[in-house]
């Protein structure tokens, strides 16, 4: 699914604007909510970048 978002294949997330090719965050939002870039995937999205700013997997003990 996140390939086909990132490749450009999923063109019905148009209706939801602003949806192109190549935005792999959109993607990983839009595997969550299901919708382009609506709130609960931009809450995703930051959240997930939050989880690579913070690095856990690299601590010892996780």
């Amino acid at each position: 699914m996140r390939r086909g978002c990132f490749e450009g294949y999923e063109t019905w997330l148009s209706k939801y604007g602003g949806y192109r090719a190549g935005d792999q965050w959109g993607c990983v939002g839009r595997w969550y909510s299901g919708k382009w870039h609506d709130a609960a995937a931009d809450d995703y999205i930051t959240r997930r970048k939050a989880d690579l700013v913070d690095r856990a997997w690299a601590r010892p003990g996780f």
